[in-house]
C-alpha cells in the first residue's frame, strides 16, 4: 500500500479538524506543525535537485574518492 504525500496528509488532518473542532489539542496541533515543516523541507529538496532554488550557493558535494577507508601503505 502506498503512503500519502505530505500535503495529502495535511489536507486530512485539517478535514477531520474542520469536522471535530474539539478535538484541537496540543499533540494535535504539533502533529500538524510537524506536518507543515516536513512538506517544506520536501519542497526544498525537490527545488534544489531541480536547481529551482535561488540561492547563490550553487556548491555540491561529490564523493568520488570511493573505496573502503582504508589506507594502503
Amino acid at each position: 500500500m502506498k503512503e500519502a504525500d505530505l500535503k495529502t496528509r495535511i489536507s486530512a488532518i485539517k478535514e477531520i479538524l474542520k469536522r471535530y473542532p474539539d478535538k484541537n489539542d496540543e499533540e494535535i496541533t504539533a502533529q500538524i506543525r510537524k506536518l507543515k515543516a516536513d512538506a517544506d523541507v520536501a519542497e526544498w529538496k525537490a527545488k534544489e535537485l531541480r536547481g529551482d532554488n535561488n540561492s547563490k550557493d550553487k556548491v555540491t558535494l561529490i564523493d568520488d574518492i570511493g573505496g573502503d577507508g582504508i589506507d594502503d601503505d
